[in-house]
């Protein structure tokens, strides 16, 4: 691989996360009916949304969630709604 195609490759990579995180900001300011005015706010919490990273631990027994353990905080949580990147706009179904 050449340096002239990394360089492409990096910028690729980077122009498609800046439009991924346009859209979810986008997508924030429609569903919460706030103006555009701000899009920052948006933006920088999509960027947060987005470096979370959480491990699954299964359905929790006493509630209708899942446990969630958050390796920043070495905490576990039961959580009602999650969004993953392979969803693509559906909830997985709670546990009965």
């Amino acid at each position: 691989m050449t340096q002239h195609s990394t360089l492409k490759i990096v910028l690729c990579q980077a122009e498609c996360l800046n439009r991924t995180l346009v859209k979810h900001a986008h997508a924030m300011l429609l569903d919460a009916h706030l103006p555009k005015t701000l899009w920052g706010e948006a933006v920088m919490h999509a960027v947060w949304m987005c470096a979370r990273e959480a491990h699954w631990l299964g359905f929790d027994a006493q509630s209708k969630g899942y446990r969630i353990y958050w390796p920043e905080t070495k905490a576990m949580a039961v959580e009602r709604d999650l969004i993953t990147p392979t969803m693509r706009g559906h909830h997985p179904p709670l546990p009965p």
